[in-house]
Order: structure tokens, then C-alpha cells, then sequence
């Protein structure tokens, strides 16, 4: 019980900052306005980018800026009736559920130079995170200390794209993502239960818009360049960021 006590008064106290939560959803979009007018059509990609994390100090409840990490992953998109596809992006920031409507303007493979597109997207958004580390107390004894949480969310978007040429196409547009994370932190000596835990809950949101610039070559290929200004709101954190992302993907 002695040891309990002071094994509270001490990690609260000198090691309670660390091994602080961290938590990341991402702001990648690459998501073009034109759908193929064909169903059954695939689409694969892989996405490499910038995107910034949030850290949470348990024990004061703070929230801070953590920096930015480079986000890498691959998506997947199928047309199952002209002009709607379905979709899975899995990257380091989470996985995306998505549907995505075209709703304006010619479709991929008929579009010619001057086309407008119009299209629309609504996604749910799924992570689990978690990170372990070894401390030491005031009597150099090993101590853990391990968080983990899971991240939901509800996506939406409005994408509108300009056809410059044959092969290049610029698009962009708004976006909101609603976000919920619930985890759990405890401390504990190796081969005891741990003697400190606290369950934690956020309710954020983020938005913004994104510009990107789409070049497509023979055979399908091709390669976006994206840039994505976005706001990131934790409880009272409020955060503004810029990003670059790239995409090579194929069009089958």
C-alpha cells in the first residue's frame, strides 16, 4: 500500500509528462471530381504526404502543437454504377470508408478540355493508436507507462474540377471531418496491476479546402500534386496547418 501511494505521488509528479498521448487523423485528400461513366472500372493509388500530430498531457490536460510527420499510404476505388465508386484509403493517419458522387459535368475518360465536374463525398474514418515506454522511479525500478485510443469520424467533401487540357486537370475544394477519440492511460511495475489509469474522451473537428493539380499520361497513369490548408480543433486547441501531398496512381 506504501509503495502504491508513493508510486502515485511520483509518476504524477516526475514522469507524468512522459509518455504523452499523441493523436493524428491527417488532411490527405487527392480525391478527383471525375468518376468513370463505366461501372466496374478500378482505380488503385499510393499517396505520400505531410500531416501533423496533437499531444495530450494527461495530467494537467493540456494540449499542444506536436509537429508535422510524413504520411504515407494506398487507395483503392471501384465504380460500381456510372459515376459512383466506392473506396478504402489506409494510411498512417487512419483508414477511410468512402462513397463519392459525381453529380456535374462529363465523366473520367469522356471529359474533354474545358469540362467542369462537380462531385461529392461522404466517408467514416477508423485508427487505433498506442505507444509503450519503460520509466524509471526515484529508485531507478522499471515502470510502464502505455496509452491507447481509438479514432472515429464522419467525412464529407465537395470536390470542383476544371479540365485544362487532354491530360492535366485542377481541382479542389471544402471539406469538414467530425472527430472522437476514447483511450485509456495506465501506469504500472512489471509483474503488478497497474496502480494508475484514466480513461480519456475528445470531440474535435477539422476543415478546410485543398487545390491539386492532376497530370494523366498514356495507360492510365498518373501523378497529383496537392496542396491542403486545414484547421484542427481539440477542446480548446485550435490549429491551423499547411500541407503537401503527392499521389501516383493508375486508372485500369
Amino acid at each position: 500500500m506504501l509503495r502504491s501511494s508513493l508510486f502515485l505521488l511520483v509518476t504524477l509528479l516526475l514522469f507524468g509528462c512522459s509518455n504523452p498521448v499523441t493523436i493524428n487523423t491527417g488532411n490527405t485528400r487527392l480525391d478527383s471530381p471525375e468518376i468513370s461513366a463505366q461501372a466496374w472500372r478500378p482505380q488503385i493509388g499510393i499517396t505520400l504526404g505531410s500531416t501533423t500530430e496533437t499531444e495530450l498531457w494527461l495530467d494537467d490536460g493540456d494540449l499542444n502543437h506536436w509537429g508535422s510527420y510524413i504520411d504515407a499510404g494506398i487507395r483503392g476505388s471501384l465504380t460500381v454504377a456510372p459515376r459512383l465508386a466506392l473506396a478504402i484509403r489506409d494510411e498512417h493517419s487512419g483508414t477511410l470508408y468512402q462513397i463519392k458522387y459525381q453529380f456535374w459535368g462529363q465523366g473520367q475518360g469522356e471529359a474533354a478540355t474545358g469540362n467542369v465536374s462537380q462531385a461529392v463525398t461522404l466517408g467514416a474514418l477508423t485508427h487505433s493508436q498506442n505507444r509503450q515506454m519503460t520509466l524509471r522511479d526515484q529508485d531507478k525500478n522499471d515502470l510502464f507507462d502505455r496509452w491507447e485510443h481509438d479514432i472515429s469520424g464522419i467525412d464529407a467533401a465537395w470536390i470542383v474540377g476544371y479540365r485544362a487540357s487532354n491530360r492535366v486537370m485542377l481541382y479542389g475544394g471544402p471539406y469538414y471531418r467530425d472527430n472522437r477519440v476514447k483511450g485509456q492511460q495506465k501506469r504500472w511495475y512489471p509483474d503488478e496491476d497497474p496502480h494508475w489509469q484514466e480513461d480519456y474522451r475528445l470531440d474535435g473537428r477539422s476543415y478546410g479546402a485543398n487545390l491539386a493539380m492532376e497530370i494523366r499520361w498514356r495507360m492510365g497513369l498518373g501523378l497529383t500534386l496537392e496542396y491542403v490548408r486545414s484547421y484542427t480543433e481539440w477542446e480548446t486547441l485550435k490549429e491551423r496547418n499547411s500541407n503537401l501531398h503527392f499521389m501516383l496512381d493508375y486508372q485500369f
